[in-house]
């Protein structure tokens, strides 16, 4: 090597084929994107060239092969993915991690109902929720529900086993992503983190409800999702806020992907159809009001988000194979909360606090 002349790093090479510009970037193939993934996690990347890295996928749009190498190099660094930590037919709920800012989480209610019908419901999330919204997330209600959460991925398992129904910390699961948020949170913006991070199933849980933000971006989300095979079954949502949860308001486009046979079948959830209070999902509401409106509606008492509820966790149920149909989903939703089986699986949940205090001590 010539004096003065420094050897460019691998990953140089392949943030040069993201960053040339509108009309000189490239996708990376799925074995280049999953380089350039190992060095991010692995942090052999400087911070200035990951920095430089999202915001050139950012700016050229992610592809699915991208995501998906990305998703691949996320889960082989899971604490816990060797196998299912209950049932295989559990579901996650996995809301964006950057939470709500203009919405009620009904994803949250909606989960307990399905809980109290014999589905296992694993919520994902963070216990800080990141940029660009930096919200609302599910950690901060289910805390202010005053459910007992312990965010270790050990416990997290231990309180899945015990009662069917868990808070994972994905940043506890998947510490390289912990070590990323320092990065992001300077970044201030999405990065293609924002969708992956979704996607790791330590559980080994059958289905996912995970939304979008974009109808235009539906072809390559898609095509990732069918590519993800530790899931058996996959709805995608034109969400609120780029969540999966419907809107009651007015139809929602949904997608049932199956990876196992790489099909997808589109769906139009038309709220009418259940004869449904058309209630415009667009609040702004604090943790604290988050949390009292879960309790209310669970508790069978009137409220105006009610039928938001229900129609969430009937497509839940129907998906789930619970039910038929969606229509059917809500008509069980409502019987489940008026009666009393949701409010008394909360209760129950408070109650073992101390049985999760002397289990995780004792491990």
């Amino acid at each position: 090597m010539k004096e003065g002349v420094e050897m460019r790093s691998p990953f140089a090479d392949l943030l040069k084929e993201v960053a040339r510009g509108a009309r000189g970037a490239r996708h990376l193939t799925f074995t280049e994107a999953r380089e350039a993934a190992d060095a991010i996690l692995d942090h052999t990347a400087s911070s200035a060239q990951i920095g430089a890295f999202l915001t050139a996928e950012r700016i050229k749009t992610e592809s699915a092969e991208e995501l998906l190498a990305f998703s691949s190099a996320l889960r082989s660094r899971c604490e816990d993915t060797g196998g299912q930590w209950l049932s295989e037919d559990g579901l996650d709920i996995v809301d964006p991690f950057d939470g709500r800012r203009k919405s009620f989480l009904s994803a949250i209610p909606a989960g307990f109902i399905l809980r109290s019908l014999g589905i296992p419901v694993l919520f994902h999330g963070v216990l800080k929720s990141l940029p660009p919204k930096r919200g609302t997330g599910l950690y901060d209600v289910l805390q202010a529900l005053n459910l007992p959460l312990f965010t270790g991925e050990a416990d997290s398992k231990t309180v899945y086993q015990h009662c069917g129904s868990a808070f994972v910390n994905t940043e506890a699961i998947c510490p390289p992503l912990g070590r990323l948020r320092v990065l992001r949170e300077e970044l201030s913006m999405r990065t293609l983190f924002n969708t992956v991070e979704k996607t790791l199933n330590p559980a080994g849980n059958a289905r996912v409800i995970t939304g979008m933000f974009h109808q235009s971006r539906h072809h390559v989300l898609k095509d990732f999702l069918s590519h993800l095979t530790h899931y058996r079954e996959i709805l995608l949502v034109v969400g609120v806020e780029g969540s999966g949860d419907l809107f009651v308001h007015r139809p929602s486009v949904v997608w049932k992907i199956n990876p196992r046979s790489e099909t997808a079948q589109e769906f139009e959830i038309d709220p009418r159809a259940a004869r449904l209070n058309p209630v415009v999902n667009r609040l702004s509401m604090t943790t604290e009001e988050q949390a009292q409106a879960t309790q209310t509606i669970l508790a069978g008492e009137p409220h105006p988000l009610r039928d938001l509820v229900l129609l969430n966790a009937g497509v839940g149920l129907w998906l789930m194979g619970h039910t038929p149909s969606w229509t059917e989903g809500v008509e069980a939703a409502q019987e489940a909360v008026d009666g009393g089986l949701v409010a008394s699986l909360l209760q129950k949940w408070r109650e073992n606090s101390q049985f999760f205090v002397d289990r995780l001590s004792s491990d």
